[in-house]
């Protein structure tokens, strides 16, 4: 590929090309509008073209090419695989939940927990809670599924959960925010496709109060060998 000037040597020294760029299935450049006369002056522009770059002595790139390249597609988070973990890793997970009522319940009844301190109002408010203390199996589950996105769309499986903690209780409008340490990765002994990593994950509440800690210990995959990876249509 050219170098980034050569590419904008159209504007005829209008634009000051900052770097290039190049992606699966397009390339494109970055650059600066410095005309004394621009609105735009300092702002940052990428153009992107579909195909491979431009050999040597073609001439494209100019801006007035942006308002005419088709849309590139590009992929959406596609999560971690096992060469993607590092020790010392932390991961804030993006996403946070509020608890209801109706989670606190459902839970209960789907997982035949018959602690009336769940969802007998009346038993709870004589309790030292004051009041429903939400299942802590549903924390648990919660926090897990918090650190889904960061951790484990490439697990094949999980391995175990250790070290669980609960020092301090939810309750129902309390909303859950997760984060993740890695602590541990190796090499599968049995599987050659497929790694082995160890996490910590944190929930808080809305007042950052530690409300749950655990590790987690999971096989995930290799880049390029999990089976989900063929499985999404085009």
């Amino acid at each position: 590929m050219g170098s980034a000037p050569s590419l904008l040597d159209g504007a005829r020294g209008r634009f000051e090309a900052l770097a290039c760029r190049q992606e699966p299935g397009c390339w494109g450049v970055t650059f600066r509008d410095r005309a004394p006369d621009s609105s735009v002056a300092s702002a940052e522009n990428v153009i992107l073209f579909t195909g491979g770059p431009p050999s040597a002595g073609r001439r494209r790139g100019s801006p007035s090419d942006a308002a005419n390249a088709p849309g590139v597609k590009k992929d959406g988070w596609l999560g971690r695989y096992y060469e993607d973990f590092e020790v010392g890793d932390v991961y804030r997970h993006r996403l946070g939940r509020t608890v209801t009522e109706t989670d606190n319940t459902l839970f209960t009844m789907l997982t035949l927990n018959t602690n009336p301190i769940h969802f007998d109002e009346n038993l709870a408010a004589k309790t030292p809670f004051g009041k429903i203390l939400v299942n802590s199996c549903f924390t648990l589950s919660l926090a897990v599924g918090l650190s889904v996105s960061d951790l484990s769309e490439h697990v094949m499986a999980n391995l175990g959960w250790n070290d669980i903690k609960l020092p301090s209780p939810v309750f129902i409008g309390d909303t859950i925010y997760a984060s993740s340490e890695i602590l541990a990765k190796r090499e599968s002994g049995s599987r050659h496709d497929m790694g082995i990593v160890t996490a910590r994950t944190t929930g808080v509440n809305q007042d950052g109060k530690t409300v749950i800690s655990y590790e987690r210990t999971f096989m995930v995959y290799k880049q390029g060998h999990d089976p989900r990876d063929s499985v999404a249509p085009a």
